[in-house]
């Protein structure tokens, strides 16, 4: 069995439910919570409450596919769930004259289906400017709430509809030229832990934004394939210290002779002190799991 993945999630974080893959069902939005924090709390001040931001965060999530639980419940064809936001940061940059130049808001939206499969969460930030004639900043807030909300409620619709997808098209979308659509389809090739994706992932370590790259190495250490190990030895050169002993940990969990081979030589002559504790590190454990018969050479 595969060890836990070591692979950090960076930048935006978002948690790809277990989804179906016979079809996308309908997306039945049962009720929306606000929880409280501090940020939230400031937002008071300019005359958004928890009823505002639970009906934005609402009109987000419908704007998103999301669609209202007919009376008496989710019928047959549909997936309940239940929203929730929490407001993480609120602030304002302010001009020599005592206003706002403008704003932003950072939320967390989260999603819980209710058949108990884990929840989406999607995290964004909006920016807001105040506008001509209005009065006070809560205008300029509003718009960086929604600008927020849309956000992330469009994330966590992106990967339901991802989720719900066979894997060829999964594999047609890692070429899709939006960020967040290639995005999503790692994360579901992730979740499927399916070893024919592991070509077309292997194409995408070239991607030209690093979170993809992030997100597909992260896909490629839970899936568990060691063809994936030499590919991750070439992007581990590419990279500066940090990242190359992240990678060392991933390699060293895929296993087989190469990944021991490139560890020996990083723990033994890497220039950086750090990557060569975390490469020793990492061939031990490598060597102890398949002493143990976790994992055989193939």
């Amino acid at each position: 069995m595969a060890r836990a993945v070591r692979w950090p999630v960076l930048g935006l974080a978002l948690l790809l439910a277990t989804g179906c893959h016979r079809g996308a069902p309908r997306l039945g939005l049962e009720r929306v919570l606000v929880s409280e924090s501090a940020a939230g709390n400031r937002l008071l001040l300019v005359g958004i409450g928890a009823d505002d931001l639970r009906a934005r965060a609402r009109a987000a999530l419908l704007g998103a596919g999301f669609e209202k639980v007919p009376a008496g419940g989710s019928p047959k064809g549909w997936r309940g769930f239940s929203g929730q936001v929490t407001v993480l940061a609120s602030a304002g940059e302010p001009t020599p004259g005592g206003g706002l130049r403008r704003v932003a808001v950072v939320v967390e939206l989260e999603a819980s289906p209710a058949d108990g499969d884990a929840p989406l969460r999607a995290r964004e930030r909006g920016m807001g400017e105040p506008q001509p004639g209005e009065e006070g900043p809560g205008g300029a807030f509003r718009r960086a709430l929604d600008a927020a909300l849309t956000g992330a409620a469009s994330s966590i619709a992106l990967d339901l509809r991802e989720a719900s997808k066979s894997e060829r098209a999964l594999l047609r979308d890692l070429a899709a030229p939006e960020n967040r659509t290639r995005d999503a389809a790692v994360r579901a090739l992730a979740d499927r832990k399916s070893p024919a994706a592991v070509p077309g992932l292997l194409e995408h370590l070239h991607d030209e934004d690093p979170e993809v790259i992030e997100r597909v190495v992260g896909a490629l250490a839970q899936i568990g394939d060691q063809r994936a190990v030499d590919p991750l030895i070439e992007l581990s050169l590419r990279r500066g210290p940090e990242v190359t002993g992240r990678l060392a940990r991933v390699i060293g969990d895929l296993g087989g002779a190469e990944a021991r081979a490139y560890l020996l030589t990083l723990a033994s002559g890497h220039p950086d002190e750090g990557v060569r504790v975390v490469a020793a590190e990492a061939l031990g454990e490598a060597e102890a799991h398949e002493r143990g018969g976790g994992r055989s050479d193939r």
